[in-house]
């Protein structure tokens, strides 16, 4: 669009000699026309007949015109403004018994007022406009007592004070916001409990010497929307328009690890619908079908002595099975030499662990856990994948000494 103005309109002779105050917000134009009616109107049929896929429909009054949410008119020799509504508006405010943090309910009749406030320019105007604002925050629910209190701190407000003062807090935006620390989740109906937590324990973080100096003095707390009922009983983005049902068989797959065709590294899966974890005996279900041709999994490696470890692999499981086999053969024979310059793979956590506890190479067994699945509009499946990991090494314990896992890798949380 800048193209397009710069290259017909900034340079167009008509304009150049009647037009004025040219304002653009994303493609609603707002101008000035000095000028005859008919040079107006010669004006944008000429740009309208251009090779170009703009359009452009125009709207003119010598006493008063809309733009976006303004209406500008004419009063006494003077422009003027004051806040425009749709005829066919709906009273489509937030309502107050909506699931939704308190403190963002509380401040919505302040921040439309403060709309109301700025806009209109007459004091008549702008009264008669709160009034009308404050009675549709009444009927979606908020109190009386709240928007009346509203109401009076935004008629005694002074419009050439506030308009100065977002002119300033548009310009010092960013560095108001340097060095602050936002914690992002959804809201739920633990989202209350989890800030007093974080706020409760947040001195405990700054006794790290090596964060101490780079934290705010408390974190800050924003919330993304769940979804609503609408969305769920009805979604606009429905799972199963993408998935390809076949048509010869209705019956359901079943879940859980089960072999292939017959390979080698089939006689190292731990086959089954569900797992116990040796330590707690807590029980879990496997909730997809899974097998050592599947990729993008994560999956619990089960010595003999009791400890797990978790891991997870992008290609096919049998190709990580075959790597984890070879480092652990490598770690029990002795007369092994490790080549300089390259990385040992029988230092690798399971087959260090292996070796000393002597355990024989027959004794490996594997067990996929859960298969990530690429989102059906896209994303970055690893990431998620390197989530669910973690997940996994913090619900199974398997970090050393209670696991065979010496790190986890949490950058993926971090973005």
């Amino acid at each position: 669009m800048w193209e397009y103005e710069t290259q017909h309109i900034f340079t167009n002779d008509k304009f150049r000699r009647y037009g004025a105050f040219y304002r653009r917000y994303i493609d609603d134009i707002f101008f000035m026309w000095l000028g005859p009616i008919g040079e107006l109107v010669e004006f944008v049929d000429n740009l309208n007949q251009l090779e170009s896929p703009v359009k452009l429909k125009m709207s003119y009054s010598k006493e008063k015109e809309n733009f976006l949410d303004v209406t500008v008119y004419k009063n006494e020799g003077k422009f003027q403004t004051c806040i425009y509504t749709k005829p066919t508006d709906r009273n489509t405010i937030l309502h107050y018994n909506s699931h939704h943090p308190r403190h963002l309910l509380n401040s919505m009749p302040k921040s439309q007022m403060l709309r109301v406030a700025r806009i209109d320019s007459e004091i008549s105007k702008r009264r008669q406009d709160l009034q009308i604002m404050g009675e549709k925050f009444v009927s979606r629910g908020y109190p009386r007592q709240l928007v009346d209190t509203t109401l009076k701190w935004a008629e005694g407000l002074n419009r050439g004070q506030l308009l100065k003062e977002m002119d300033k807090v548009v310009g010092s935006s960013r560095s108001q916001h340097k060095g602050e620390i936002y914690y992002v989740s959804q809201f739920g109906t633990k989202s209350r409990e989890v800030k007093d937590i974080i706020l409760k324990h947040w001195d405990v973080v700054h006794t790290d010497e090596q964060l101490k100096g780079k934290l705010c003095r408390r974190p800050k707390f924003s919330y993304s929307r769940a979804m609503n009922l609408k969305e769920q009983l009805s979604p606009s983005d429905p799972r199963d328009k993408y998935s390809k049902k076949s048509n010869i068989s209705m019956i359901p797959i079943q879940p859980g690890v089960f072999k292939c065709k017959g390979c080698v590294m089939c006689g190292t899966l731990i086959l089954g619908t569900g797992f116990a974890h040796p330590h707690t005996g807590k029980k879990y279900s496997i909730r997809q079908r899974m097998s050592c041709e599947t990729t993008m999994v994560v999956y619990i490696i089960k010595c003999p002595c009791g400890l797990l470890y978790c891991g997870k692999t992008v290609r096919q499981l049998k190709e990580r099975i075959g790597m984890h086999r070879s480092s652990i053969r490598a770690a029990l024979n002795p007369e092994r030499i490790a080549r300089e310059g390259k990385q040992d793979i029988a230092q690798q956590p399971v087959a260090k662990h292996w070796a000393e506890a002597r355990h024989d190479a027959s004794s490996f067994r594997c067990m996929p856990i859960e298969h990530v699945k690429a989102h059906p509009r896209g994303g970055d499946t690893e990431k998620m994948l390197l989530k669910r990991e973690a997940f996994w090494i913090h619900e199974l314990n398997c970090m050393s000494p209670n696991g065979m896992n010496g790190q986890v890798n949490l950058s993926c949380f971090l973005t």
